[in-house]
């Protein structure tokens, strides 16, 4: 057993149990709705631009962050925006997933 223990990167499972602690927090806090919320608004609540909105967001910050990171952030705001009224998530989702790879290209 504790060969086991010595192989496991410990370092690594609690930079995502704290990250998960850390998104669940923001999201229990409101913090993460508040986002959702400001991002429709600055929208408008128009699909195509919410979605270039994420693109552009996810690239630029993924440039600078860590994709993995941000994005288990940002997954619970574009949930929350399904629930707002965003009718049709699959775009943001695309976009999420496109801006986050562009912008971690090295």
């Amino acid at each position: 057993m504790e060969n086991a223990f010595t192989k496991v990167e410990w370092t690594t499972i609690f930079f995502f149990v704290g990250l998960f602690v850390l998104v669940s927090g923001l999201v229990e806090t409101g913090g993460i709705s508040e986002l959702a919320a400001k991002a429709i608004e600055l929208t408008g609540g128009n699909p195509i631009a919410t979605s270039m909105l994420i693109l552009w967001l996810s690239a630029i910050a993924s440039a600078f962050l860590d994709n993995i990171p941000f994005v288990a952030t940002m997954i619970p705001m574009i949930q929350e925006m399904g629930t707002m009224g965003v009718e049709n998530l699959e775009p943001l989702w695309w976009s999420l997933a496109l801006g986050a790879c562009l912008g971690g290209n090295d």
